[in-house]
């Protein structure tokens, strides 16, 4: 296989992921039934590193997302309309999922370390 180039197994495991829902693991057993459990997870978190597999799906939930009527703008604003209580939705666990959920879409997935900052505070006793 040349480096950078999409074949036909891993259109297949995309097209496979994108209809079980995400699940990476189920969908290189479905491509790959010959390949025992640690194989298949192994070779899914791999494939799902690749630069033409990325594209790939992004190109496949593009087209979707086009077909459905919606792109990235539309969704991002229906979760913060969740996240603000200004959904369907006002209970605070569906606020808080809409957070997490936009968190994830923006990026800010927190598998990254996160910097601890410190703040100062002097108390005074001057507080007139």
């Amino acid at each position: 296989m040349k480096p950078g180039r999409l074949t036909k197994k891993m259109r297949e495991f995309i097209d496979e992921y994108i209809k079980n829902d995400g699940n990476g693991y189920k969908a290189m057993q479905k491509v790959h039934p010959e390949l025992e459990m640690k194989k298949a997870s192994q070779r899914h978190i791999l494939w799902m590193k690749k630069p033409e597999v990325i594209a790939y799906l992004e190109e496949v939930r593009s087209a979707m997302a086009t077909k459905a009527g919606m792109s990235l703008a539309w969704v991002l604003e229906k979760y913060k309309m969740e996240a603000t209580g200004d959904g369907l939705d006002t209970k605070s666990s569906s606020r808080i999922r809409a957070l997490e959920n936009l968190s994830k879409l923006m990026g800010y997935g927190g598998e990254e370390e996160v910097e601890d900052k410190t703040i100062k505070i002097e108390f005074t006793n001057d507080w007139r």
